[in-house]
């Protein structure tokens, strides 16, 4: 069979028939039982010096801010609590797992969480690792990175985190939260296969298919298990009815897993469990390389699994049990072929007493030749998957191939996009059905598809005070801003996933501002706002909003501002160039009030510059869109015959198609625009990423001869809309404040209400211009119809930007 002609058909295909949970809202988190002022927490200096909690509840609100939706809060919920007594069903080196019952606060009745989750959720606390009660939070804030990253916070074959639980932990009263996660009534994969009689095998492949699609896309996701094994397997009911397969395998315990490791980097990999790992453990390792690790633990799995959750080392005469013996044994028998060929003797030997058909015995021995290898690069993920999931061997070339070919075909139709083009995509679909209650693949069941996806962010974080107050109590708000002062202090560092010293300067001032876990106190909110507008340039973010506000407030509160004259220039312009439009006003202030000690002239030019750059550049939006850098190519409006050249280069074959019947001048009397023909080929030129055309650059960088030449010469959509925010020309000339150009579209039949789909229409930008230009422009827009009640949305849906 060619690869042109090969139809894959998953075995294990669910796409069509996964059913739709009950209730639109993903009803996480809970409040568990808060602390009292009475309860006390493990000792204060140990937490500090880490600064896990402040961390941690930083990076988790910015993760949620980004699943949020309107109908919801993912993590950070007040409407659900943990109720009833709490039961101890397991425990590690780093964690303590309790069952509790999730009810709704004040209600017995069924809550959404638990219509959707069952009655039990599994609470996962951290425990503490020495006698002060320290803990290393990190592998919990691992373990959230991955469970909320979009692309596997809906997986079928990855543990759902549902929430975080606010109280005492299992260990302790701490003040620390817990992970609240979706239970599992049967167990482990260990203790389904110990506690029951042997699996068909039909179920085990199927249970070791699963496994291999979560690992799958934790792969994709540049994310390593690190401890892939049996107890770290949860088993579900299959939410889809299909004969002889009652289970879901999901892997579970991402604490120790690896990610932030670049293509280059190297990684000393630590111990997983024994004997999983691979022969490479303790060595420092590539990501490919720390990838290849997981594949060898997913063998000895499969192996095991086959062997109903026996002693694989049965073979080599050991019991199973680790000592100093055993662990020589087996690194000596994985430094070459002699573990791989014990594995096959071992599930020989099991066909031989157990019986195992001989097309069963072929696909295993395949499968550990596919993954238990001492070369690296001998270990394959996706042929393990392709066998796990019944493809004949002589099969899998072609498959593979035709994969490739899709993976490239969809690569350049990604290329080939209109730039900053909205549609349906994996992800956007994939993650509106997640919040609607079904699970989604965005490997689409296929082993091999989309081997590479977007990686989990690191170091970034959001603190919202006034939320966090209604939440945590005050004994934790006042940890969290001793942990503020303490990260505040240190020097810039590079850790993928803690504060920087600048934003827990800038949320200090948050807390001293809104009184979270502190009191109201002005010269601590000027002195962090000041230290937090002082840190790196490049690192963008708080600093902008620090550096933007530090005068403003300063003189809110009739305190002088700590920045020196030329710094505080610098900060304002750079604020305004940032879309910061106060800031033009706090010049104008500073400037007619004669304050800082300097000139009115030097204050008229700082703001003369800045908001030309501001209207220009910047698009007026504080977003460097037309900054040269951002251009595809140098579009000089001000040489109306390069330009021309450039245009016939863009438009090819399609350029005679473009030009207007009559180039000579444009026509007396422009046609309505539903009248007007659309131009063949025209708007396909986009200067930037963001999909921006030439009337758009022409309208925002307020060159009226460019503008109206373009319109005079060519067939053009004057109310053309850009790929990202569906603004038009007219959009653009308004929010730049450039009169003479918004006029002239209007003159020609732009319409002031084309932005049903857009954020703003022309109205929304008068404050662009001065009185008398306001003015003017307002009945100009009023004369050609303009909604003053209607126009664009304020805000787009993730649904539609989606769609």
């Amino acid at each position: 069979m060619s690869s042109s002609e090969y139809q894959y058909v998953s075995t294990f295909d669910t796409t069509q028939t996964t059913q739709l949970v009950v209730n639109n809202t993903v009803k996480s988190s809970s409040t568990n039982n808060v602390l009292t002022s009475t309860d006390t927490a493990s000792p204060e200096s140990n937490l500090v010096q880490n600064g896990d909690l402040a961390a941690f509840v930083s990076h988790v609100l910015y993760l949620e801010n980004k699943l949020r939706t309107e109908t919801g809060n993912v993590l950070f919920d007040t409407e659900n609590e943990v109720f009833g007594s709490k039961v101890d069903i397991g425990e590690g080196a780093s964690f303590r797992v309790q069952r509790a019952e999730w009810r709704p606060k004040g209600n017995s009745s069924k809550s959404s969480s638990e219509t959707k989750w069952g009655k039990y959720v599994a609470l996962k606390a951290v425990r503490a690792k020495n006698n002060n009660g320290k803990s290393d939070w990190r592998e919990v804030i691992s373990e959230v990175r991955c469970l909320l990253h979009e692309p596997l916070r809906y997986h079928p074959n990855l543990v759902r985190l549902l929430g975080i639980g606010w109280g005492p932990s299992a260990d302790s009263s701490s003040v620390y939260p817990q992970l609240v996660m979706e239970f599992s009534e049967i167990g482990s994969m260990d203790a389904l296969q110990r506690s029951n009689e042997p699996l068909p095998f039909a179920i085990k492949q199927k249970l070791c298919y699963d496994i291999g699609r979560g690992l799958s896309i934790l792969h994709a996701c540049g994310i390593i298990h690190g401890d892939l094994n049996h107890r770290n397997v949860l088993i579900f009911p299959n939410k889809v009815k299909t004969a002889g397969q009652p289970y879901t395998a999901k892997i579970s315990d991402f604490g120790g897993s690896i990610m932030d490791v670049t293509r280059n980097d190297s990684h000393l990999l630590r111990m997983s469990t024994w004997p999983y790992g691979a022969p490479e453990i303790g060595k420092s390792l590539t990501e490919e390389g720390i990838k290849k690790t997981d594949v060898y633990s997913f063998g000895l799995l499969i192996w095991r699994t086959v062997l109903d959750c026996g002693n694989i080392l049965h073979v080599f005469d050991l019991t199973g049990e680790r000592s100093s013996h055993s662990e020589e044994v087996v690194s000596n028998l994985k430094l070459g072929d002699s573990f791989l060929s014990g594995a096959e003797k071992s599930i020989h030997e099991y066909q031989a007493t157990k019986g195992l058909h001989k097309d069963a015995l072929a696909m295993i021995i395949h499968a550990l030749k596919s993954t238990i290898q001492y070369e690296p690069s001998s270990r394959d993920l996706t042929r393990t998957q392709c066998i796990l999931n019944g493809i004949d061997a002589k099969e899998i070339p072609a498959y593979l191939q035709w994969i490739d070919k899709k993976n490239d075909r969809e690569a350049e139709q990604k290329r080939a996009r209109a730039p900053g083009l909205h549609g349906i995509t994996p992800e956007g679909l994939g993650a509106f059905l997640g919040r609607m209650g079904y699970d989604h693949d965005p490997q689409d069941n296929k082993p091999g598809y989309r081997p590479v996806l977007d990686h989990p962010e690191a170091g970034e974080f959001l603190f919202e005070p006034l939320r966090l107050g209604n939440i945590l109590n005050w004994q934790q708000q006042q940890l969290i801003v001793k942990e503020f002062e303490h990260a505040a202090s240190m020097a810039p560092h590079d850790a993928p996933v803690e504060l920087q010293p600048h934003m827990a300067a800038f949320y200090l001032f948050q807390c001293y501002l809104t009184e979270f876990g502190t009191t109201f106190d002005p010269e601590r909110v000027i002195h962090w706002l000041s230290q937090a507008s002082s840190g790196p340039e490049d690192a963008g973010g708080v600093i902008y909003y620090a550096q933007a506000w530090i005068w403003r407030i300063s003189n809110a509160f009739d305190m002088a501002c700590p920045k020196p004259v030329d710094e505080l220039k610098t900060c304002l312009k750079m604020s305004i160039l940032r879309g910061h439009r106060t800031c033009l006003v706090d010049g104008e202030f500073i400037r007619d009030h004669s304050l800082n000690d300097d000139s009115p002239p030097s204050w008229d030019i700082i703001l003369r510059d800045s908001r030309l750059l501001l209207n220009r550049i910047a698009a007026g939006l504080g977003m460097p869109y037309f900054a040269h850098r951002k251009l595809r190519r140098d579009y000089n409006l001000h040489d109306l015959p390069h330009l021309d050249d450039l245009i016939k280069q863009e438009l090819g074959s399609n350029y005679n198609k473009c030009l207007r019947p009559d180039t000579t001048q444009p026509s007396d009397h422009p046609q309505e625009a539903s009248e007007r023909p659309k131009p063949p080929n025209f708007e396909s030129i986009f200067v930037n990423h963001i999909g921006h055309g030439l009337l758009h650059y022409a309208a925002t960088m307020g060159n009226y001869p460019a503008l109206l030449y373009m319109i005079s010469k060519y067939q053009v959509d004057i109310d053309v809309k850009d790929q990202t925010a569906y603004e038009t020309p007219l959009v653009c000339a308004c929010r730049s404040g450039n009169l003479k150009c918004a006029m002239l579209l209007l003159e020609h039949g732009a319409d002031p209400n084309d932005s049903d789909s857009g954020v703003e229409t022309p109205l929304y930008w008068l404050c662009s211009f001065n009185g008398g230009e306001m003015t003017e422009l307002a009945q100009k827009l009023v004369d050609a119809r303009a909604y003053i009640d209607g126009g664009g949305k304020n805000t787009m849906s993730e649904v539609l930007s989606d769609f």
